[in-house]
């Protein structure tokens, strides 16, 4: 908390309403929006900047961001189980009437929150993945990850480097954050995530399991989401 203070006073933000407040400060000190001007950055900057990669050729890719939105029950999660398993081994997979094997193999990070521990072991077991098994260390999951927790994601990120994050889902992640589905703010995360993406952690690929309206047009909340 100190070292949050700290930060904060040192970027000039430090007239707080709560602890929100100074998360959010720090938060933007930390991921360098509290700059004082943008830089010009050198060669070896733009270099260290990794390309996308295609992990499914035409449709998967590093650097990116894919929302997953459909009504409940008709099998989002385990569509992007068997996604994380055809990275995580390499399998094979058929799209658009062709089978392709991923071009690249990597770590999968899932954040599940939309159902219980238990739920997701028997889920990732009917994709044959057994997350305390040494056959699938590219498996990593985390419960009770909030979307408002970035420098958490942040740290998580650079420690696992995968290639492929399922967030399921953004409803579930979002229970305690301070906007509606309606609000712009709602979409910060994903928005942010976006933005720092390949740059403040190796790019990744973000599955945002979403739910939609009652009616099945399309998904709920504010269209910034899509932007």
């Amino acid at each position: 908390r100190m070292l949050m203070w700290a930060e904060a006073q040192q970027s000039a933000f430090y007239l707080f309403k709560s602890g929100t407040d100074i998360y959010d400060s720090y938060r933007r000190y930390y991921t360098g929006e509290l700059t004082p001007a943008a830089e010009v950055q050198t060669i070896a900057q733009l270099e260290a900047i990794k390309e996308s990669d295609y992990l499914i050729p035409d449709f998967v890719r590093t650097g990116s961001s894919i929302m997953l939105h459909a009504r409940g029950g008709l099998g989002k999660t385990k569509v992007a189980l068997a996604l994380a398993r055809t990275i995580g081994q390499g399998c094979s997979t058929r799209i658009r009437g062709s089978d392709f094997t991923p071009t690249s193999t990597g770590k999968v990070l899932l954040l599940g929150a939309d159902m219980s521990s238990a739920q997701y072991i028997d889920y990732l077991k009917q994709q044959g993945i057994d997350v305390k098994g040494a056959d699938h260390h590219w498996m990593k999951v985390a419960w009770d990850w909030e979307i408002d927790q970035q420098l958490e994601l942040i740290d998580l990120l650079n420690e696992h480097q995968p290639k492929l994050v399922i967030i399921d889902s953004l409803s579930s992640v979002s229970n305690n954050a301070a906007h509606g589905e309606n609000d712009q703010e709602y979409a910060r995360t994903v928005y942010d995530m976006s933005r720092h993406n390949g740059r403040l952690f190796p790019p990744t690929c973000f599955l945002w399991i979403h739910h939609n309206r009652k009616d099945g047009t399309t998904f709920r909340g504010t269209d910034v989401l899509r932007n």
